[in-house]
Parts: C-alpha cells; structure tokens; sequence
C-alpha cells in the first residue's frame, strides 16, 4: 500500500509539474513535452533519435496490447487455463506506466533547463547532406573549368567503367572494372532482374512451366541478386570518386596493379586475411538470417513449393489466437525460468566449490579439481543421453530405490512435468558447475590476499568477507560471463531436446511440450510441423528477447561502466 501510495503520489506530483513548466516552456519545449505526453517521443526533441524511437514503439506496442486483449485479461473478460495473464497484463501496465513517468520527468527536467542536447546526430546528418552538396558544387565546377578531354574523363565512369585506366595505360585495372560491367549489365538482363522481380512475386506458378520456380529459390536468388547489385553499385561509387580525384589533382596516380597485389601481402595484408571470412560470414550467416527473417513475413508452411507474401498475419496469428498466445507466454515463462535457474545454479555452485577446494587445510587439491576436471572430458550428449536413460521408468535409479524398498513403483520422472522441469536443472547443475568451479578458481586465487587480511583486521566475518569481497570481485570480472550464460541458456537446446525432447505433453500447448524452450518449440515446428513461417517469427521473438537482455543488463554492469578497473 505504501508503493501504491508513493506512486500515486508521485504522478500527481510529475503531472502538477508537467502542467505549470508547459506554460512557462518556449515553443520547442511545449513540442517536446506534448509528444512525451502522448508518443514517449520527447526524446527526439533532445537529439537522442534512436532512444526515441525505441520509447515510441514500445509505446505503441504496449497501448496496442492492452486496447486489443490487455484489459479484456486485466478485468477477467478472458482468461488462460492455468497461466495468469492477468497478472502478466498487470505487471506490462505497471511497467508502462514506470517508464511513461520517467520518461516524463527526464523531459520536464530537460524543458525546465532548457537543454535540449548538442544535436550531435543532427549536426553530422547536417554535415553529411553538406558534404554531398559540396561535393555536387565542386564537381559541376571542376567539370566547366575541364578541357574536353578532361571532360571525356570525367563523364566516362558513369558510362563505361575502366576507360579512364586504359586511357592511362593501367590496362589490368581497366580491363577488370570493363568485365565487372559487362558481366554485370549480363546478369541483371538475363537473370538479375528476373530474379528481382521473382522476390517481390514469390509465386510464380502462374508462368509459363520453363519460368517456374519454388518460392523459395526466388526469395534466395533475389536476396543474392540485390547483393549483386549493391556490391556493383559500391565499386561503380569508388571508380567515379578516383577518376574525379585524378582529374582534379591533374596529376596521373594510378598504381600498377602488381604494386598494389603486393600491398596485399604488406601493409594492406588485413584485406587478404579478411576477404574469405567475410565472405563466409555473408554467404553463411547474414544471406540466411535474412532469409529466415523474412519467411517470417510470408504463407510459407513446407506443404507446397508457391507461397505468397503474407505481412504480419503469422504475428497476429501468434498473438491473437488464444491457444497460440497461450503456448507462446508459457514457453517464454519456462525458457526464462530455465534460464536463470541455470545460469545462476552453475554461477554459485562454481564459485561455492572453487571456495571450498582452495580453503585453506583442505587435502589433495589436485586430487579434488582432476576428479571434476574428469567429468568435463565426457561428451555432453552421451553425459545427457546417459542421464535420460538412468531416470527412465525401467531406469537404474527405479531400479535401486525399489531394491532398497523407498518405492513399490517406478518414479515417471520424465511424465511429468514439474518434476521433468526440476530434474532438468538438476542434471544440468552436474554438468555446468565443473566448468564454473575451473574458471572462477583462478579468479579467486587471483583476489589480493591483502583485502581480506585487511577486513579480518577491521572485525569482519566470513560472511562479510565473501558478501564485500569475494563477491564483487567475482562479479566485476565475470559479469560479462553471467550475460553470455543466460542468453546461451536461452537458447540451449542440447540440454532440453537430449533430455525429453520437449516432453511430456503440455495441457493446453499447441504443437509444444511441458518442457520445450523457444529453441526446441521452434525445432519441432520446422521438423515435425513444417510450420516454417511459425517457426521464423519465433526465431525473431529469440533475437530480440537475446538482444534486449544482453544490451539491458551488460550496460548497467561495472564490468562495463567501469572497464579495465577494480574498486
């Protein structure tokens, strides 16, 4: 009650201000506190674009949720079977309403002060689009003040690649720009455009039969033909910038070709040894992640080879539909409760061990951390499959409880799902805590041993040396760590799919088990469903859950306020 009261409080308080710096504020601020009121968009009135349109969206998201079902759960109108959304609409209204307040007292501060930032983003967009025009002047300038032959030379790389070198006797340079337009101009008139026309269509069985493709190989081949495009576009871009530069220095610079393949093993050795990764960094990861994201946006199931362009029907449909809605949050809740469970479990089980082997007095240390040690040399799919097999119904963990008599009938561990979800984390404490143990050993025999003698001298007991000492040591240094684990442990699939494959069957689930994760749920949708398009949205719901945790939380870390320092 005292929370609720302090911010009601605290509202009327912002809104009394809000009102009485409205008068006083000139035009820009009166903007700026308006569209705060009503968008969360203040910020763009501070320069701060970015932050403003993220404020904006969520904005809109979250009014959007709650005016479409978010009230209709908030006063019982709908309802889920056994997951309590109106307390998940409840606690997304608070939020709301706690960003909305800060985001208003962040901008009546700024009105109040009037400042309104350095408009450092402006001022480099503003110099850029000066640059361009400059540029634009110079050009038209340079060009008038030409003989005719300069003229020729400048005109030339917007028509014929190449000319300008050849001119100049750099016949390999010349000869390579004229084949990379001519086999440019060849692809795009008798596959390039095709292909771009065949991305914006999809569905091309409506051609004649030589002309039909899968959809599927239309998206691709257009992706890969605006690749093309864009990477002709670059080198036409480059070669109009050198001509003009050569003409306007009137000096012939151009070097020979062998000179500059020499370069490449000197000076400039970084663009050989970053060529082929690069290339296999686009052709292996940005050309399909592209492709699964915008699957997203299409009708494709794996049933037929022709799909169409769909918008965001899959999104509506993940959201709107009850049963799809209701699968969806309870597999969000349980990822994120895995997540932590076995992030933090395997974190402080580590560091409680790695304690435990390195106190003082106790024997055969070696002995200790080889035996753990031992453990990791195991392949982690045999130690999970093996631990599947070992809690089975007929499994050797039945079979010696019942030989010992605290059983008459074999345990379903794995029937059901609590006790499923539980042993999950369980095993996968044995399996993660050995390597904690090892790293965060040699970080603790790292910690000076002068703090703590100093801290022993001041009075302070083994709680506080561990809570005001150890802790924050450990935490300075592995909090990028902490990150990486939990996003790792949202999308852990090993652990999950090796152990249960997702079982058993939840109540009320569609298509996903009681103990399937975003990962797993988005593996069988594609494999056992063929739901491709499905599976793509929740591939990008992955991503931006991944994204907003490593960002939000690796942001407000010391590891990161305070990089390359300990205090």
């Amino acid at each position: 009650m005292v929370f609720i009261k302090r911010f009601f409080t605290n509202l009327k308080k912002t809104i009394s201000q809000s009102f009485n710096t409205f008068q006083e504020a000139n035009l820009y601020g009166k903007l700026a506190l308006i569209s705060s009121t009503f968008l969360m968009a203040g910020d763009f009135f501070f320069h701060r674009f970015f932050k403003g349109i993220l404020k904006l969206f969520f904005h809109l998201i979250i009014i959007y949720f709650m005016f479409s079902i978010g009230f209709r759960f908030l006063f019982n109108v709908s309802s889920f079977r056994s997951l309590n959304v109106q307390l998940y609409s409840f606690l997304i209204l608070i939020l709301w309403l706690y960003l909305y307040i800060k985001n208003l007292n962040y901008t009546l501060r700024r009105v109040q002060t009037e400042d309104y930032g350095d408009g450092q983003f402006k001022s480099r967009l503003s110099s850029y689009f000066t640059q361009r025009k400059h540029a634009f002047i110079d050009y038209k300038n340079l060009f008038k003040e030409s003989t005719t032959s300069q003229k020729i030379d400048l005109i030339s790389p917007f028509i014929l690649l190449g000319y300008y070198q050849i001119k100049h006797k750099a016949y390999v340079k010349g000869f390579l720009l004229l084949s990379v337009q001519v086999l440019f101009i060849v692809y795009l008139m008798t596959l390039g455009i095709y292909d771009m026309i065949d991305f914006f269509a999809l569905d091309t069985s409506h051609l004649p039969p030589e002309f039909i493709r899968p959809s599927t190989f239309n998206l691709v081949y257009g992706l890969l033909a605006f690749f093309v495009t864009c990477v002709f576009l670059y080198i036409y871009k480059r070669n109009i910038l050198t001509v003009t530069i050569y003409v306007k220095d009137k000096v012939y610079a151009i070097k020979p070709f062998l000179l500059e393949l020499k370069a490449l093993k000197d000076h400039k050795l970084y663009i050989s040894l970053l060529t082929f990764p690069i290339l296999g960094i686009l052709g292996f990861t940005i050309l399909p992640l592209l492709f699964m994201i915008l699957i997203a946006f299409t009708s494709y199931q794996g049933s037929g080879q022709h799909f169409i362009w769909s918008g965001l029907d899959v999104f509506k449909d993940l959201l709107l539909i009850s049963d799809n809605l209701y699968t969806l949050i309870s597999v969000i809740e349980w990822t994120l409760i895995w997540a932590f469970f076995a992030t933090f479990t395997n974190y402080f089980g580590g560091i409680f061990l790695a304690s435990l082997i390195n106190k003082k007095g106790i024997k055969g240390k070696k002995v200790w951390r080889t035996i753990f040690i031992i453990t990791m040399a195991t392949p982690q799919f045999v130690s999970l499959l093996i631990m599947n097999q070992m809690f089975a119904s007929n499994g050797p963990v039945n079979q010696f409880l019942m030989n010992i008599g605290l059983i008459d009938l074999g345990i379903n561990f794995w029937g059901d799902q609590t006790t499923a979800r539980i042993l999950i984390i369980v095993i996968n404490m044995w399996i993660g805590i050995p390597y904690l143990m090892l790293l965060t050993s040699g970080i603790l025999m790292n910690i000076p041993e002068e703090l703590y003698e100093a801290a022993v001298i001041e009075g302070a007991n083994k709680r506080q040396l561990f809570m005001k000492i150890t802790m924050p040591y450990m935490l300075f240094i592995t909090a990028p760590l902490l990150v990486t684990g939990f996003i790792h442990n949202i999308n852990n699939f090993n652990v999950i799919y090796l152990l249960t494959q997702g079982k058993p069957l939840g109540v009320g689930l569609v298509n996903a088990g009681g103990t399937d994760i975003l990962i797993t749920w988005l593996y069988k949708l594609t494999s056992t469903y063929r739901l491709y398009n499905l599976s793509a949205a929740i591939g990008i719901i992955i991503f931006v859950i991944s994204a907003s945790f490593s960002l939000v939380i690796y942001r407000r870390t010391a590891s990161y306020k305070r990089e390359g320092e300990f205090s």
